[in-house]
Formats: C-alpha cells, structure tokens, sequence
C-alpha cells in the first residue's frame, strides 16, 4: 500500500523534473559549445538523461498503475488531448517564431529542418505526443491484463522486438508521423520504441508497490537499482556502437541503465520526503508536480520566444547561468499567473 512518504516522493520527483526543465533547454539553445561540454553543461546534461524524461515516463506508468481504473473513451478522450497539446505547443514554440524570423537558419539546418520546413515544424514529435501514445498503451494493458507477469511479459516482448522497427522506413509524407513509432531526431525526439520501456517499467514498479509492504518494495528497489543498471551496463558491450550514440533511441542495454537510473532518482525521493520536514522548495516542487503539463508547456514557449534576445549557440558561463534564471523564473511566474486566472474565472462562474 502507499504511505504518504511514497506519495510525496513521486510528487517531488515529478516536480523535480519539471523544475531542471527551463535550465537544461536554455542551455541547449542559447549556450556556446564549450559551455555545453563544461561543468553546467555535465551537471544539465546529466539531469536531463536521469532526471529527466526517463523519471518523467517511469513516473506516469507508476501513476497509471496506481490509479483508478479508466474506461476506454476516458482513454481515448486523454490521448486525443495530449495529442492536440502536443501538435498546439508545436504552433506556439516552433510555427510561430519562425513566421515571425525569430529562429536562426543555423538552428534549423543543425537540426536537420532542411525542407518543407513549416510541415516538419508542425508534426515534430516531442515528448507530450509521446506520452499520449504511452498513455493509452500502458492504460489499456493495464485494463485488459491486472497482473505483474502480464506486464513483464509485454516489457520483455518490446524490448527484444524494439531494435528490429528501426529497420522500418517510409517515404513521403508518411516520414514524419510515422517516427512517432520509430523514428529520431529530427523528426522525433521520443519514439515509441524504445521509450515506451520506461512507463512499462513503471507499469510494474506500481504494481508491486501496491502488492508489498513498503519496506520490502524499497529493499526491492535497492535491488533492481544496481541490478538493473549493472545488467544495463553488461548488455550495452555486446550491442552494436550505433545503439548508443543516440540518447533518444538507445538500445537495450542503455535503455536498462537508464531505468535503473530513474527508479534510483525515485528512491532518492521517497527518502528525501521521509527524512526533511516540508520547506519552501518542497511546496514549490508539489506545485509544479501538481501543474506538469502547463508548466511544461510554458516553458518551451518562454525559451523559444526568446531567440532574438539570447541567440543561439552564443552565451557563455555567466550569461548562460543569468538566461537559465531567467527562463525558470519567468516561465514559473507565467504558470502562477495563469493559475490564478483560470482560478478567478471559476470563482465568478461559481458565483453565478
């Protein structure tokens, strides 16, 4: 059963995720080369591929396994949603900035946009068209199969069969959309193979949880932690180079490593929230736990309208660390903003 400690750690986890989120993207597009490969760009680089989407999409399958049961129209009905967001964010941080010349050409051409540039833009595939898709797939085996082996089953079957669909290519206008599925940047920076892993790993981490007594599922995870980063590690030496060079579409092995990673960060968590008393940045992490999709869409938003003031590829140390602030800073104050407006709205309407 969940204890509240639990509870609480998957909340700053998550919130944590979404607090490194402005640093590391203002870093990625505003900083020069040498900053990247310095110390910010290690630390950065490092949250984003443990703390990052990996404990983002481990989280969500915990969520899914924790959660109420859903019918298949509620689903659905979420999926299309993610979707439409995900395509709408695509508008606002994309479409937008480059009708209005705010994105370099260098940008573009570094990021393989090379054609029908304005379609590309639209249907690049990032991590809420993603979790959309991962969303029905974990909610939909959980409805149909209930059972811990029934989700390693499945987890074992995408991991052998996810290099083969690599192989897959289609031509036209089907390239794009279809890289959901199988594809990588540029086209799609979260593929379903092989990330769909990651929210089935959490699939099975939930539904264990809900089976042990809470000591025994943490002493499980300080077993699959090591054990899953270290087989990670092993597997990744038989596996061809080309399977690593690619932190979007890794192989099996460096899938593994990761989700050990990411169950270690969740660890962390649960042990953070039952060894520190509540403080301002604990509250500051359930708030933006509690409002991950906008915050996360805002901050793209306020990254990328950003352009003609940083540049890109431009800024060094000190002018790296004031953008990182003021992104995080202005994109948390946006979300507070528009809370708080959505909230007097529903107070009027309530009122009449």
């Amino acid at each position: 059963m969940l204890t509240p400690y639990q509870r609480k750690g998957f909340a700053l986890a998550r919130g944590f995720v979404v607090l490194v989120m402005p640093a590391i993207h203002t870093v990625l597009l505003y900083s020069t080369f040498a900053v990247k490969r310095g110390p910010i760009g290690a630390v950065l680089g490092f949250l984003a591929e443990t703390s990052g989407a990996p404990l983002f999409m481990l989280l969500m399958g915990m969520f899914i396994a924790l959660g109420r049961d859903k019918t298949s129209a509620y689903i659905l009905k979420r999926m299309l949603i993610l979707l439409l967001a995900g395509y709408l964010l695509n508008v606002f941080k994309l479409l937008m900035p480059y009708y209005w010349g705010w994105i370099p050409p260098q940008f573009l051409s570094d990021n393989g946009v090379t054609e029908r540039v304005a379609m590309h833009l639209f249907l690049t595939g990032d991590i809420l068209q993603f979790a959309a898709i991962a969303y029905a797939c974990c909610a939909l085996i959980k409805k149909g199969i209930r059972n811990v082996v029934g989700f390693a089953i499945i987890f074992l079957i995408v991991l052998l069969i996810m290099p083969l669909t690599w192989s897959i290519r289609e031509a036209g206008l089907l390239t794009i959309p279809l890289a959901l599925l199988n594809g990588k940047p540029p086209y799609t920076f979260f593929p379903l193979f092989p990330w769909l892993l990651y929210p089935l790993a959490g699939l099975i981490v939930g539904t264990l949880l809900l089976k042990l007594e809470h000591l025994r599922f943490n002493k499980l995870l300080l077993l699959l932690v090591p054990g899953l980063m270290l087989m990670g590690y092993l597997l990744s030496l038989t596996e061809p180079v080309g399977w690593q060079a690619e932190f979007y579409r890794l192989g099996r092995g460096r899938t593994l490593f990761h989700i050990g990673l990411a169950l270690g960060w969740s660890l962390l968590f649960i042990w953070l929230a039952k060894k520190i008393r509540g403080n301002y940045l604990f509250h500051l992490l359930q708030w933006l736990s509690d409002n991950i999709m906008l915050a996360y869409i805002l901050q793209w938003i306020v990254i990328f309208w950003c352009f003609p003031l940083f540049g890109y590829n431009q800024l060094k140390t000190i002018p790296s660390l004031l953008a990182l602030c003021m992104t995080t800073t202005t994109s948390f104050l946006i979300l507070a903003a528009v809370l708080a407006g959505i909230k007097k709205i529903k107070s009027v309407n309530h009122g009449r």
